[in-house]
């Protein structure tokens, strides 16, 4: 959970569950973020190509605007305080980092929904599947699970942007710097995460254990929770599901099964969703 990032602390999630209940405090309760100096010039060399929003100041590429992905990302702003508070960790005048989101229209697989790579300029990107010959496109694929893929991707920037404001050399993460702090034992609750799983693994074993409620009321308060929460709780496991993640395996294998049928009966329910 972001908190737990946050203070690094292995218990402090059964602290911030009585605390926080619902999405919009939960991240609300997240800490205050140690501030870089922001060059205006900076950003914009950043935002070249795309359109900058001076309102939330996230960066949206000119093949990401008009779509029906960032109609999605629009509703969840219009929707989700939570998500919003999430967004806003990107806003303001002093952040540690800056977020864009790209469509990529000629993504090659077929599985992949989106991914965010770490942060080059201070700038983390999040790029979109929207090749629409791929199952896994935004264009094909139900409006509830792409916005549930963009929280992800954004938990995942989150991620990188508390690392990059513990490493920070100049814009991109020092990863022999992080790898040392981590060694000193200066923060065990990321530590326990990036011992276990590597430093490109552990993001996605740290989301299932402690992220995932967050999807689940990100999805509850995109859809005015118009389903039962079970249906909330089954499509957060997207994207999450893996052999070696002990919260994924530590699931009998009858429930296993029911959520990826969930999961699979819901978007050939709903494939080819529009957005208005």
């Amino acid at each position: 959970m972001f908190y737990q990032l946050d203070q690094m602390d292995t218990t402090v999630d059964d602290r911030c569950s009585a605390k926080c209940p619902r999405f919009a405090e939960f991240l609300h309760y997240n800490f205050e973020v140690r501030r870089l100096v922001y060059r205006q010039g900076r950003f914009r060399r950043a935002g070249n190509g795309g359109e900058v929003d001076w309102e939330e100041k996230i960066i949206k590429d000119e093949s990401f605007k008009g779509t029906k992905a960032e109609c999605v990302y629009e509703k969840l702003l219009n929707s989700s305080t939570g998500f919003k508070k999430m967004i806003q960790k990107f806003d303001g005048d002093f952040p540690v980092s800056h977020l864009r989101f790209i469509n990529d229209p000629s993504m090659a697989s077929n599985t992949r929904k989106a991914y965010a790579t770490p942060p080059s300029n201070y700038v983390i990107d999040i790029t979109i599947n929207g090749n629409s010959s791929k199952d896994a496109s935004y264009q094909k694929r139900p409006n509830l699970l792409v916005a549930k893929t963009i929280i992800h991707e954004v938990i995942h920037a989150e991620i990188f942007r508390k690392l990059l404001s513990l490493s920070n050399n100049n814009g991109s993460i020092n990863a022999i710097t992080l790898s040392n702090m981590l060694q000193n034992g200066d923060y065990p609750g990321i530590l326990d995460y990036y011992a276990r799983f590597g430093a490109n693994d552990f993001q996605h074993q740290q989301i299932a254990a402690y992220y995932r409620e967050v999807i689940v009321e990100g999805l509850k308060e995109f859809d005015n929770s118009s389903n039962a929460d079970q249906l909330y709780e089954d499509l957060a496991w997207e994207g999450l599901i893996y052999s070696n993640d002990p919260t994924w395996s530590s699931l009998s294998s009858s429930e296993k099964t029911r959520i990826k049928n969930v999961i699979n009966n819901y978007i050939n329910q709903y494939q080819n969703q529009s957005c208005q």
